[in-house]
């Protein structure tokens, strides 16, 4: 499985005082992202592993700002 994201969003800055001094955080807007994830499954079903990793970055300012997350996992069923 693969998937490919674009997200864009606006968010209020982040203000934080330090030593006397305002200092102000604001995400960009748009940012683009890559993945690729997958499940094994065995026993007729009843058991899968799974897994999922996402590269994100900033497409207003490419490879300033980014994130990588993943996902690992187990699941049964009854």
């Amino acid at each position: 499985m693969g998937l490919c994201r674009v997200r864009l969003c606006r968010r209020l800055p982040a203000i934080a005082g330090v030593a006397g001094a305002d200092i102000e955080s604001e995400d960009d807007a748009l940012w683009g992202g890559l993945g690729v994830g997958g499940s094994l499954n065995f026993a007729d079903d009843k058991y899968s592993l799974y897994g999922e990793a996402l590269a994100k970055t900033s497409l207003a300012n490419f490879g300033d700002s980014h994130s990588i997350t993943g996902t690992v996992g187990f699941r049964m069923q009854w």
